[in-house]
């Protein structure tokens, strides 16, 4: 049969086809479906009537009972968080005075007095004389992933805090590009100007490590690098600060592969009280040892199950032992008391 359009249409029997009806019922219900399954909801406003029209999605996204006659423009807009209301209403008028199409991001109240995001992207509707009838657009629920963004923008504001009040700092580098990131910290650690930008690695090496440690840090992190070691833990001192007192600096770095990409990424914290102290320790444990040792003094340590679990060198040489002998501290000393 022709069609006024010049296109030729086939009548088949009952049951051997599908009409032209079916088939476009088909693919609307097909659409709906993807629509469905995509959490994308579909919507008219009529301007004449000033009623939104929903299809399923939208109502359900909405929390609103399914109404086939749409419901007032005006009542939709109370659910508008009023922060936004303003946003969406420019958006509408945006789009009405044009051919674009005008997008904004939005809270709605859900029945539960909850906040939902939502996309919102519209376009306008024209007659055959190209005036605006109304304004046709879609919906997509952002809540989820705001939801996630929130989380995420919390959790780097405490790592933030923590760093900070740690006096640590991060760095990010592609190692295929070179590209490179310093944070305000690791700036402030090694008293780079943040407007500056990152110091390049190489620059690094020579301009911020200690030149007793420089060779041995290159030499560590290259081997690491070239043999892609998914984690690196070094101690080392950095350029004297202004007091002209040493710094220590103690860095991670972690190196992994991201979508065919090599990034390596660590902190750097400024462990120089720490180190100080310990060293400090060390020197009080070594004069103390030196003095015991002049004087001649054994020192030993018993657990509490009876065990020996120390002797110091003095206590070898006051019984004319080596501290090689195989022989458990108990044996040595049974051995060297005498039996009364």
């Amino acid at each position: 049969v022709p069609l006024d359009d010049g296109e030729l249409l086939w009548l088949q029997p009952q049951g051997d086809g599908e009409s032209r009806a079916q088939q476009a019922l088909k693919a609307a219900e097909f659409l709906d479906r993807a629509l469905g399954l995509a959490g994308v909801s579909v919507w008219r406003i009529d301007l004449a009537t000033r009623r939104i029209h929903f299809n399923a999605v939208g109502f359900r996204v909405m929390g609103m009972v399914q109404d086939p006659l749409g419901i007032p423009l005006d009542t939709m807009r109370e659910t508008i968080h009023p922060e936004d209301r303003e946003a969406v209403v420019r958006a509408a008028d945006e789009a009405l005075a044009s051919d674009r199409v005008v997008d904004v991001v939005a809270r709605y109240r859900n029945h539960d007095d909850n906040w939902r995001t939502l996309l919102t992207r519209r376009v306008a509707v024209r007659d055959a004389d190209g005036r605006a009838s109304g304004l046709a657009g879609v919906s997509l629920d952002l809540s989820a992933q705001m939801a996630e963004r929130q989380r995420a923008e919390t959790l780097k504001e405490r790592a933030r805090l923590v760093a900070e009040a740690l006096g640590a700092g991060f760095w990010q580098r592609e190692v295929d590009t070179g590209m490179l990131y310093w944070d305000e910290g690791l700036c402030r650690l090694y008293g780079r100007d943040p407007g500056a930008g990152p110091i390049p690695y190489a620059e690094w090496l020579h301009v911020c490590v200690h030149e007793q440690d420089r060779a041995w840090v290159a030499e560590r992190l290259q081997q690491a690098e070239l043999r892609w070691e998914p984690m690196v833990e070094l101690l080392f001192r950095a350029t004297d600060g202004p007091d002209g007192r040493p710094r220590w600096v103690q860095s991670w770095t972690r190196r992994v592969v991201r979508d065919g990409r090599r990034v390596a990424f660590g902190m750097h914290l400024d462990v120089t009280g720490r180190r100080l102290e310990q060293l400090e320790s060390q020197r009080e444990r070594q004069r103390a040892e030196i003095a015991l040792d002049a004087a001649g003094i054994g020192v030993w340590e018993r657990g509490r199950d009876g065990r020996l679990v120390y002797w110091n060198d003095a206590m070898y040489r006051l019984r004319g032992l080596d501290r090689s002998d195989p022989r458990s501290l108990d044996e040595l000393a049974r051995a060297c008391t005498h039996p009364d």
